[in-house]
């Protein structure tokens, strides 16, 4: 059967078709900043509502020229994370994008962590099937927060939605919200996640896997600036990749990081890269398998499997 996922992030809005044998027929892609501001209110701001319904109506368009679909045609999961869990006016934004003919089910964190889980896993699946069974840390870097799991299983998909003994962690900072202060808060900010992490990590009390794969755009973005060129996925980042990407990235003009990670993600590489670094120290880890599968993957799997 075909599923649709979509998923509605802090910074972007991402939606794809999977076909009868789980192959990608169709995938958008586009910012929406949906946190903008939130580092002052974490209020869905009118601009930022007009832009979420510009893009849905745009992702309609772009699926019925490309596929002759329409989204009522398909079953579909659409899900939202964490600019409308922690929104004030989550219900109202709710209520506007449930009259484009898409509702949005608001996810909370750990369910969050089991989506994006299992779009890692269809990863792995797929492109690296010798890496299922091994246990292994999944980082999720977002636009609002950032999440980490401890995974240790047999590559089953888990369900969401039911009750899932997953050791997990949301972290209240993201991209989008780290961009907002100023460098000073920025500093406080990292070394505040990084105490946090170490906290949670020390916690666990048990040895941490060696591996950690990193879901999402900001790592997919640094492997493709570190090799020139969009990559196929899962791909092996290491961190003195990283750092090349931090130093010569400021060097670019505008227009060529536009050209080189799209319009409206230009600004927030950056802060991504801190956050990510963060992690790797945390972790005491020189390197990450970077997988390209993330929420919206996750969202279609569970209408195929449960």
């Amino acid at each position: 059967m075909r599923a649709m996922g979509i998923d509605l992030g802090s910074n972007t809005l991402r939606a794809a078709l999977l076909g009868d044998e789980n192959e990608i027929l169709w995938e958008f892609e586009c910012v929406v900043r949906t946190a903008e501001g939130f580092a002052k209110s974490p209020v869905i701001l009118p601009q930022t509502i007009a832009r979420l319904c510009e893009n849905i109506r745009a992702m309609q368009s772009d699926l019925y020229n490309k596929t002759q679909l329409d989204f009522a045609e398909i079953p579909t999961l659409a899900l939202a994370t964490a600019a409308l869990r922690k929104a004030s006016n989550q219900q109202e934004v709710q209520a506007i994008l449930a009259g484009l003919g898409i509702p949005f089910r608001v996810i909370t964190a750990e369910q969050e962590v089991i989506f994006t889980l299992n779009a890692a896993l269809f990863a792995l699946h797929r492109a690296a099937p010798e890496k299922l069974g091994a246990p292994f840390l999944l980082l999720d870097i977002g636009g609002a927060s950032t999440e980490i799991c401890f995974y240790c299983g047999d590559g089953q998909y888990l369900n969401a939605f039911e009750d899932c003994l997953l050791l997990s962690k949301s972290f209240d900072i993201g991209i989008v919200t780290l961009s907002e202060r100023d460098e000073a808060d920025k500093n406080a900010t990292l070394d505040s996640f990084y105490a946090h992490l170490q906290y949670w990590l020390a916690k666990l009390q048990m040895p941490l896997p060696q591996t950690l794969l990193a879901s999402g755009g900001v790592p997919q973005a640094v492997v493709n600036l570190a090799n020139d060129m969009p990559q196929h996925m899962p791909q092996t980042l290491h961190r003195d990749e990283i750092a090349r990407v931090s130093a010569f990235y400021p060097t670019l003009s505008k227009s060529e990081q536009i050209a080189r990670v799209g319009a409206g993600r230009e600004s927030l590489i950056l802060h991504g890269i801190a956050l990510f670094n963060v992690v790797l120290r945390a972790l005491g880890l020189q390197q990450c398998l970077v997988v390209q599968e993330s929420l919206r993957e996750g969202a279609a799997l569970h209408i195929k499997y449960f």
